[in-house]
């Protein structure tokens, strides 16, 4: 019957009933190819949308949710810890998930269940089976590649070697191909269980036999173990495209940001001017040449023959330490390595000036440690701040110590793989002998007093001792 005139009837689902032997032409070309790929049927859309552009996907059913074997699970996946802090990244979001339970015991003994779907699993990239037995028992299983709806199988210890079947290693003749292999005897399969995954039996003497695993590693198990014959069905798994970033956001997967385009406090590799490369900006961390020049103007004004400057740890505040030596002008070679000050100068008596100049070596007070240790930069810094305010802002004081080990601490959301984690401080490393502070231009009380003050600071024990 056509339409009445005058009305325009869209139909989007028609019921047909049909005499035998008569059939209607299609009524449009089918939008949609299906392409078999090693017995996986996946479809291979046409460009209608961006979404269906490269997309293809296969066409396994869907679980009946009222399953007895499905069941709701109690998974976060949102990749953080007990308090919320981000500990795998890249996850978070997805549709919710349904478990199937899934027999990788295979105790159905000696019972002949038959392939009633072939469903897909959010759970794993491998395909299952719901197999009804005969005794009414209804199980998941694995998908064996090659197992189609209506296929039999049966576990036991004298079944045939058929795809599907499973039963003792010790059965099973050489060469076999095999997965959902046990490890322990009765506590299920545990290895080759991925899609695509297949072992081989390659040897069996004694009570073991040996294995090949897909990862190529060969082991000994146990010839009681059982396995089930044949390869895990979806084995073109990494031939599926999902066509668009809805997609992977439905599956739980975040986006990946690059390192170099995040803050410094967001990556290690993260800062910078445009697209500046990492070594560029580990090389523009420390800005030492400031304070070089500024040490080198100030010695000049005193019209010096010749200064060297060693520059040495984390300048500015920075995280990694470095040393840097500059030479201005003539300095003998013998000084370079020494701890003391030399200078020249003009000696004035009652006599009047003469025109020699002299070398002179000032009287020091050092504070010298007798055990080995590692002093943090805070120990360092309380010792200098005592001695600097006994001394009545009179004298010199140098340290001789500084802290150039940096003490790392990993905290348990650690974002970065698994490195050492960032300084939590730094340290220097004493020997038994090593001079921690030195002071000269002051009386020898006032030097003892400072020191002394500087000693109950340290982690150590010290002694005060003279030189010059």
């Amino acid at each position: 019957m056509g339409p009445i005139m005058g009305h325009t009837m869209h139909y989007r689902r028609m019921i047909i009933t049909l005499q035998s032997s008569y059939s209607i032409p299609p009524l449009r070309k089918k939008r949609t190819s299906i392409k078999i790929l090693n017995s996986m049927a996946i479809h291979l859309y046409k460009t209608s949308t961006s979404s269906t552009r490269n997309g293809a996907v296969d066409n396994q059913v869907k679980s009946n949710s009222r399953n007895n074997l499905i069941y709701g699970q109690r998974h976060c996946g949102k990749g953080r810890n007990a308090r919320g802090i981000i500990t795998a990244r890249h996850r978070g979001g997805g549709h919710k998930r349904l478990y199937r339970k899934i027999d990788f015991r295979r105790n159905e003994k000696d019972i002949y269940g038959r392939i009633v779907t072939i469903e897909y699993d959010p759970n794993r990239n491998a395909y299952i089976c719901l197999i009804h037995y005969g005794d009414g028992e209804k199980r998941y299983i694995l998908h064996p590649r090659g197992a189609i709806i209506g296929d039999t199988i049966v576990s036991g210890t004298e079944v045939p070697i058929k795809m599907g079947n499973a039963l003792p290693l010790t059965d099973m003749p050489l060469g076999t191909a095999i997965h959902n292999i046990e490890i322990t005897l009765g506590k299920g399969g545990q290895l080759a269980r991925a899609a695509g995954a297949v072992a081989k039996l390659i040897a069996k003497e004694g009570k073991s036999a040996t294995l090949k695993l897909p990862s190529g590693e060969v082991r000994l198990i146990s010839k009681n173990c059982s396995a089930t014959v044949g390869q895990v069905g979806n084995v073109a798994v990494n031939q599926k495209r999902l066509g668009r970033a809805g997609s992977k956001r439905w599956l739980g997967k975040r986006p990946v940001v690059r390192g170099v385009v995040m803050n410094p406090v967001d990556h290690p590799h993260g800062g910078g001017e445009g697209r500046a490369p990492i070594a560029g900006q580990l090389k523009n961390r420390v800005s030492f040449r400031k304070a070089m020049k500024k040490a080198i103007e100030l010695t000049e004004q005193a019209d010096t023959k010749g200064i060297q400057i060693q520059i040495a740890g984390r300048i500015d505040g920075k995280e990694i330490a470095r040393i840097e030596w500059t030479r201005e002008g003539r300095v003998p070679l013998q000084t370079i390595r020494a701890k003391i000050d030399y200078c020249a100068y003009t000696v004035r008596t009652i006599y009047g000036e003469p025109d020699e100049k002299k070398l002179s070596r000032p009287v020091l007070y050092a504070l010298q440690a007798l055990e080995p240790a590692w002093i943090t930069s805070r120990q360092i810094e309380a010792g200098r701040r005592a001695m600097t305010r006994n001394a009545r802002r009179g004298g010199k004081i140098w340290v001789r110590i500084f802290p150039d080990k940096p003490v790392t601490v990993r905290p348990a959301e650690t974002r970065m793989g698994s490195g050492k984690g960032s300084p939590e401080y730094w340290v220097a490393v004493v020997k038994p002998g090593r001079i921690l502070y030195e002071i000269s231009g002051v009386a020898e009380n006032i030097a003892r007093r400072a020191i002394a003050i500087a000693a109950s600071k340290m982690p150590i024990r010290t002694q005060f001792i003279i030189s010059g």
